[in-house]
């Protein structure tokens, strides 16, 4: 009884003693973990460029000094611009005031007065804003590089991609060969889902720019190739709320050049942002991960709470390889009961998924004809329920799926 109380209280303070230590690593932990995640998405470039005669290390800082560079272009446009705007508003803000309560006088007969709100401007010493927007900015940035923590993150980074084949090797050599089979298998993995949704992120980042800077140039809207990078970086890699926080900048500086030109603007960004959800993405990122969005949404909440803002990035494609190596554990069973739990309410939804002449996925020809169209067989069965194809390709899949059309198109 004495040894079993004594273990106890020893496994207690160990315990105690794991936690204080975690605790006080938490930055170096969370850099570990962050850098490994790097590491994933930077292994299929580095080993394309060490396919091609470059060695490892090489490739690597050739990748790493690729994305930093474009990581401060975009930084250095994006932040000219965010200076420049506040300059500007807070320059012209008695002006600015003024020809809105005039507006807002000949639009809606009121009798607001001008004066009132410049004074009340001027008694807030807002100007002195003006002089201090550039130490507001260098704190700012500042305190979001901890630069420390990312030259240490760089720096690991480098070696788990420079040494990836040497850490491997070591980390199955202290494994039985099953479980090094295993180790692979997860590693292997992470490296597809995190590369993946990477590379789909930066192509559909890169759309977004192009279409978006195009479109600004034609209405003359300043700083045009700014606000284009902007939209593109934030909507595309922050989660949850990206896309909103990438629209308001180019919606309010074009504003300032004319309501009609903001319109436009907000018109064509909800246009491109229904055309890549429904046919860029799924073309893209497919095969890169397939998370629910509710289950990516409780993944960049929880991130959040204890990463902060900065890890959010990496939740989706940690999610993403967790969830494929689960999968190849779970054994999942036909499903024999009847309950109005189970079923849509949409009639043609049911007739859709309860249709017997649906392959599954692991049909070859099934695949094929699901690569062709871009479209999985999940988003095939909605869109059959609804009647409402999003292209050609998917409607003559799914015909070609469900034998009612089973000609196979020419150019498959």
């Amino acid at each position: 009884m004495f040894r079993a109380i004594l273990f106890g209280l020893v496994a207690w303070w160990v315990s105690l003693g794991v936690v204080s230590i975690a605790a006080s690593l938490r930055s170096l932990i969370i850099t570990l973990a962050a850098s490994f995640i790097v590491s994933c998405a930077l292994e299929n470039p580095v080993a394309r460029l060490n396919r091609l005669g470059l060695r490892r290390g090489v490739a690597t800082v050739i990748v790493l000094l690729g994305l930093m560079g474009l990581f401060v272009g975009v930084s250095v446009a994006v932040g000219a611009l965010v200076v420049t705007q506040i300059t500007h508003l807070v320059t012209h803000a008695p002006a600015t005031v003024a020809s809105a309560v005039t507006s807002l006088n000949h639009t809606f007969g009121l009798h607001l007065k001008s004066a009132t709100a410049v004074n009340w401007l001027s008694h807030h010493n807002l100007s002195h804003l003006s002089s201090g927007h550039s130490a507001l900015t260098s704190k700012v940035l500042s305190t979001l590089g901890q630069v420390g923590n990312v030259l240490t993150g760089l720096l690991i980074t480098f070696y788990l991609v420079a040494e990836g084949p040497h850490l491997r090797r070591v980390a199955c050599s202290t494994l039985r060969p099953s479980n090094q089979a295993e180790l692979l298998r997860a590693w292997e993995l992470a490296v597809t889902k995190t590369s993946g949704y990477f590379t789909s992120r930066f192509l559909l980042a890169g759309l977004r720019t192009v279409s978006l800077a195009i479109l600004l140039v034609i209405v003359h809207v300043p700083a045009w190739l700014a606000l284009a990078l902007w939209f593109g970086v934030i909507a595309e890699f922050v989660p949850v709320v990206g896309t909103a926080l990438g629209t308001a900048l180019p919606v309010a500086v074009a504003l300032t050049v004319s309501p009609l030109v903001a319109l436009t603007v907000l018109v064509f960004i909800t246009v491109f942002t229904q055309v890549r959800n429904f046919v860029l993405a799924p073309k893209l990122s497919r095969r890169a991960v397939n998370v629910h969005p509710a289950l990516a949404f409780v993944a960049v909440i929880a991130v959040a709470r204890v990463v902060g803002p900065a890890g959010t990035l990496l939740a989706i494609p940690v999610v993403a390889t967790v969830q494929a190596f689960a999968a190849s554990y779970i054994h999942r069973h036909e499903i024999e009961v009847d309950s109005p739990l189970l079923v849509s309410s949409s009639k043609k939804q049911e007739q859709a998924i309860e249709d017997p002449n649906v392959p599954t996925d692991e049909d070859p020809a099934a695949q094929a004809l699901l690569d062709w169209a871009g479209f999985s067989l999940d988003e095939l069965s909605t869109q059959a329920a609804t009647d409402e194809f999003v292209t050609e390709r998917a409607r003559l899949a799914w015909l070609a799926l469900t034998d009612t059309d089973p000609a196979i198109p020419e150019d498959l």
